[in-house]
């Protein structure tokens, strides 16, 4: 596996309030939006970390125009290029157009993106070693919060994939990345999506057992309270086939993210799961607002 170069980390977040998250969620919520999907919302708004956009990590474009994303990867042709698994992530605005994470996944702290703890079943499709060079897009829901219009939220082209959060996290500490690790834990930060293991755990053969990680902290995407147990499918899961998720991390200068609604698909239209297409594929049927 190749260690990808090390880059010098800028980043910051910034807590938002249970008050002022909710409030943001209620001011831009569609009045269509079922009670139930609402209240589910606002009761998640705790957990919602948003990025400074003073403050953001250089090795991650944000907000691109789609002019300039289609030259940058335009110019590099001899760069290998994979096709791409396109999926939806669980966003919401808020005040001033800014696009959220409700879940935890995907993660852009640290100075790369990561997806480790959402769609599963995406990641299951390819074996760990099978991904690096493939890219990952992921959309706003097909729904009326967003107009039933698709966003693109980020892209990335996948630099490293491991088997399980022990070998993501033993592999961070291994090459210098601690600082990555940290950024990301889930045990210290609500959006994290790296699970560290227990010290004195056996990780030869628990490595897919969740009684071998430290939980996440109270609050997490996928821990609301101590006897939430949802954080466990990110590290047991298994689809239908036997297959394990590998855990993705972009490859740095390959990695873009838009904290507001800039580019959207020409086709949107409801997703389930995920959809697999080619980079020129991908850009083709993407459009800019004005």
């Amino acid at each position: 596996m190749t260690t990808p170069a090390r880059h010098s980390r800028a980043s910051r977040r910034v807590r938002v309030q249970r008050t002022t998250a909710a409030s943001a969620l209620t001011g831009t919520m569609s009045p269509n939006v079922p009670q139930a999907t609402r209240d589910a919302l606002l009761a998640r708004a705790a957990s919602i970390e948003l990025h400074a956009p003073y403050a953001r990590s250089p090795e991650i474009d944000f907000d691109l125009e789609l002019d300039s994303l289609r030259a940058k990867i335009g110019a590099h042709a001899s760069h290998p290029v994979g096709d791409v698994f396109v999926h939806v992530v669980n966003s919401a605005t808020v005040p001033g157009g800014t696009l959220a994470e409700l879940g935890a996944g995907p993660n852009f702290d640290g100075g790369v993106i990561s997806l480790c703890s959402c769609s599963h079943g995406m990641r299951a499709t390819l074996e760990a070693q099978e991904w690096p060079g493939r890219w990952v897009a992921g959309f706003t829901s097909y729904s009326g919060e967003f107009g039933h219009q698709q966003y693109l939220r980020y892209l990335m082209r996948v630099g490293e994939a491991f088997p399980s959060h022990h070998a993501l996290a033993t592999t961070l500490v291994d090459t210098g990345r601690s600082d990555v690790l940290d950024a990301k834990d889930a045990s210290r930060h609500p959006s994290g999506d790296i699970c560290r293991t227990k010290p004195g755990s056996t990780t030869q053969t628990g490595q897919w057992r969740a009684s071998t990680y430290c939980r996440p902290v109270i609050g997490h995407a996928h821990r609301d309270d101590i006897d939430d147990e949802t954080w466990h499918r990110d590290i047991e899961y298994v689809d239908r086939y036997g297959r394990r998720p590998a855990l993705l991390m972009g490859d740095p200068g390959w990695c873009f993210v838009w904290s507001r609604p800039s580019i959207c698909k020409v086709d949107p239209g409801p997703l389930r799961g995920h959809r697999r297409v080619s980079v020129e594929a991908l850009l083709k049927h993407l459009r800019g607002l004005p």
